[in-house]
This record gives C-alpha cells, sequence and structure tokens, in this order.
C-alpha cells in the first residue's frame, strides 16, 4: 500500500508540472512577449502595428522601432530640398507637405456687409498697419449706405508691396492700391514725410484725409 501511493504522488507532480509549463495547453497571456498576443492556436503571435523586424510591417515606406516594437513611417524627408512634388515642397518633421500660404493669392475678397455700427464713421483704418497681425484693411459694403467703409476684417493681406505696380486693393500687402493723375496704380501705404517713401513712389503726398506715397509729378 505504502508503495503505490509513492507512485500516484510522484505520477501527480509530473502532470502538475507539465500544466504549469503549459506544454500541453500552448501559450497564455501572460507567456506571449508585450507585443504579442496569444493566438487560437496556442502560439504567440505578433499585435496588430507590431513588429520585430522592419519586414513585419506593412509597406516599404515603413520600419520597425527595436525599443517599442511599433511599425512607424519612414521620414520622407530630412531637408524640403528633398520634396520633389512641387505641390507639397515643404518638408515638415519628416513629411512633404504644401507651403504655408502666407498671402492672398487669389486675390479673394471677404464678401461680407457690416452693420451700421460695426465700422468708424469714416472707417477704422487708412491701411493694414492700422490693423491686427491677423486682419487687413478692406473696402467693406455697410448697411444703409451707398459708398463702401476702409475697416479691418479677418483675413490674409495682398503679396505685393509697396512700389509695385497693382490692379486693386487685393494685390497689396498695405490694402492701398492708388495712382496720381491717372498715372500707374501702385501698392502704397501711409507716410509723413517723402523720406519714408521709395521709388517709383518717392513723394509723400497729403490727400487731406490721408498722406500716402505716390508717384512724383513729371
Amino acid at each position: 500500500m505504502f508503495r503505490f501511493s509513492v507512485i500516484i504522488f510522484s505520477a501527480a507532480l509530473i502532470f502538475s508540472a507539465c500544466d504549469d509549463d503549459g506544454g500541453t495547453e500552448g501559450c497564455t497571456a501572460d507567456s506571449c512577449a508585450a507585443w504579442e498576443v496569444c493566438g487560437t492556436d496556442g502560439v504567440c503571435q505578433l499585435a496588430d502595428n507590431r513588429c520585430v523586424l522592419a519586414t513585419d510591417c506593412p509597406g516599404l515606406n515603413m520600419t520597425c522601432n527595436e525599443t517599442t516594437h511599433t511599425c512607424e513611417a519612414l521620414a520622407e524627408c530630412v531637408l524640403s530640398e528633398d520634396c520633389l512634388d512641387p505641390e507639397l515642397p515643404v518638408c515638415d518633421n519628416g513629411t512633404c507637405i504644401a507651403a504655408a500660404i502666407t498671402c492672398n493669392e487669389e486675390k479673394t475678397p471677404s464678401e461680407i456687409t457690416l452693420t451700421e455700427d460695426s465700422c468708424g464713421d469714416m472707417g477704422d483704418c487708412i491701411d493694414s498697419s492700422d490693423c491686427a497681425e491677423n486682419q487687413r484693411c478692406e473696402n467693406i459694403a455697410v448697411d444703409g449706405e451707398e459708398f463702401a467703409r476702409a475697416c479691418c476684417v479677418e483675413g490674409l493681406r495682398g503679396c505685393m508691396a509697396d512700389g509695385e505696380v497693382c490692379v486693386d486693393e487685393f494685390d497689396c500687402e498695405s490694402g492701398l492700391c492708388m495712382n496720381r493723375n491717372e498715372g500707374t496704380l501702385y501698392c502704397t501705404s501711409q507716410c509723413t514725410d517723402s523720406a519714408q517713401c521709395e521709388s517709383p513712389i518717392e513723394e509723400c503726398y497729403d490727400m487731406v484725409f490721408m498722406q500716402v506715397c505716390v508717384e512724383p509729378m513729371e
């Protein structure tokens, strides 16, 4: 009887050891690595977007981060010179993106109408320097009035600097496109002295309600 008990006890130890190792049951959630999951077939498999080698990642522009075992996109660029698509010419943190729009390239008006008391009696600006950085001075229609007023409105300013030939206010960074005596239209801005004006608009001209740089009289 004693010998039979020892044999049974030994068999129980052997069975228990096999169960603890999972040899007969396959993997468990705890037995797989942090970047793996236990598959239905009892084998540890890579979790979604996890990897050991770059070949575990989808696509040719992916690599495997060996520290986190995650698939990451390879950098498209280091410098903007690496970006060959003319529509995506700027390198931003390894990705080629479109250039930031910094001025009103499309010459788009605000297309708004203001209420009578939302802009000064004669307007609240002469040129865009009178407005906040995110605004421009624009001639805006006002309810109940026949003529537009120069008002500060949110929007990109024109792309042309003072002294450049213009067609209308939306061409100019200042919001002022003017001529003198039916002459050439130039982008211009306010002044107090001709020393502030550069060629070809070299004269600071007093127009009663404002002084601006204009082309000198011939």
